[in-house]
Formats: structure tokens, sequence, C-alpha cells
């Protein structure tokens, strides 16, 4: 089993955390072209004419904030789809640091705001990776796709949101050993896809554990996650602490 883990963490290390440009196709105005769209519909998204108007970030950013007399009505689970809506998400990627991606995020965006200070938002956001992690069938299709990039992208933004929200409450042991499992389950899944999600797609699964087994006063975890060095001991270290934490 140790060397399982082992191998296991220098795969990730070579291959999961590099920071290889991944050719995604992403389009945001169609996230979820097979769903009911749950929660605030953007009124100006990207590929319309409003949008190509826009000159700045500054200017995207405004325009995607959702009104207050709408943000405080919707339900937890209407937030989250929406914050996976957010049409400059993406943008966290475009950070040599992941982790500062999601800091610029909460700063700039008042929907993952909201989101963080809901008192289940661990329990609502989970259910939508679950969801996630069950109907992945669109990886089996052989080409890239829109929609297969949105599945990549958005998979893997849900478990940097639930690594926020782990590092701003204190669930019991219970509720983290449910997420772990879960989170466990979209591991599994991405090493079995790994072509697709190289690149941040295994760092972001790993944040997200480490954040529930390291705790908030290790290195990793600590105010300046650019500063760590993240090296096979430690995602091995990861690794086994998951695996304890279920078993127990």
């Amino acid at each position: 089993m140790k060397t399982l883990f082992i191998i296991t963490g220098l795969f990730i290390l070579f291959f999961g955390l590099s920071c290889v440009k991944q050719e995604i196709p992403v389009d945001r105005t169609n996230l979820h072209d097979d769903e009911i769209i749950l929660g605030y519909d953007y009124p100006i998204k990207p590929g319309t004419e409003e949008w190509k108007r826009l000159s700045n970030s500054a200017e995207k950013i405004e325009v995607c904030q959702i009104p207050a007399s709408i943000l405080t009505k919707l339900t937890t689970e209407e937030l989250v789809n929406t914050c996976l809506r957010y049409p400059p998400l993406q943008n966290i990627y475009a950070f040599n640091n992941i982790q500062r991606g999601v800091e610029k995020l909460i700063q700039d965006f008042n929907g993952i705001r909201e989101l963080l200070n809901r008192k289940d938002a661990y329990e609502e956001t989970l259910k939508v990776y679950s969801k996630k992690i069950n109907n992945s069938s669109v990886l089996l299709e052989k080409t890239a796709s829109i929609k297969k990039g949105s599945y990549i992208i958005t998979l893997s933004s849900i478990e940097m949101i639930l690594c926020q929200i782990e590092l701003r409450t204190h669930p019991n042991v219970e509720i983290q050993k449910t997420v772990m499992k879960e989170l466990l389950k979209g591991y599994n899944l991405k090493l079995n896809n790994n072509e697709e999600f190289r690149g941040f797609g295994f760092t972001t699964n790993l944040l997200s554990r480490a954040s529930i087994v390291l705790k908030k006063n290790t290195p990793l975890m600590s105010n300046t996650p650019s500063d760590i060095k993240i090296d096979a001991n430690m995602i091995n270290r990861i690794d086994l602490e998951s695996q304890n934490l279920v078993n127990k």
C-alpha cells in the first residue's frame, strides 16, 4: 500500500501539478446546456455583443456582480450553481498558484463571499460535487468539446470552493469524513482520466484534501500559499492521511 501511495504521489507531482497550459474549450455562455439553470442568470455573458463592448477586466467583474436584492434570496443550492457559472471563474487558473487565484475571486465576486458565509455551504456544495462525479459520461467523448472542457473546469472549481469552506469553518470529524470520501472518489475519477485532468485538475483535489487533513496551522495552508513547495513527500502525506481519516 505504501508503494502505491509513493507511485501515485510521484505521478501527481510530475503530471498533476505541472503548469502546462491546457487547451480546454470553454463556453461560459452555456455551461450546463443539458440542465435547467438554477439561480441567477447573468444578463451579460461572454460571446454577447454587450460583453465584447466591455473594455477591461474591471468592467467585466462589475457587470457580473449579483444584485443585492437577488443575492440574499437565492437558496444555497442556487448560489453554488450561480458561482459555478460566474463568467470570470476560470481566471483562477491563470495564476501560478491557484490559491492566489481563489483569493482574487473572493475579493472580486460577491456571490462567492455570500456562499462562504452560508451555514449550509459545505453540504450544498458537496451535493453538487457528488452529482458531477456520478455523472461523468462526458469524459468518455473521444474528442475535446465545450461540454467536456466545462465539466473539467467545474469539477476542479468545486474542489477549490470546498477547500475554502473547510478553511473558514470548524466541521466535525463525521462531516469531514463524508467530504473526504467524495474527494477521494473525485481523485480516482481524475486518475482514471489523467490526460483530461493533468495540470490544475490534480492540484485542486490535493489542496481540498489538504485543507481537511493538514489543518490551518500547517505551512501548506498558511497565509502565503505561493511560497509553499509541494513535493512528493507532502503529496504522499496527504494521500496517507486522507485514507486514515475515512478509515477511522
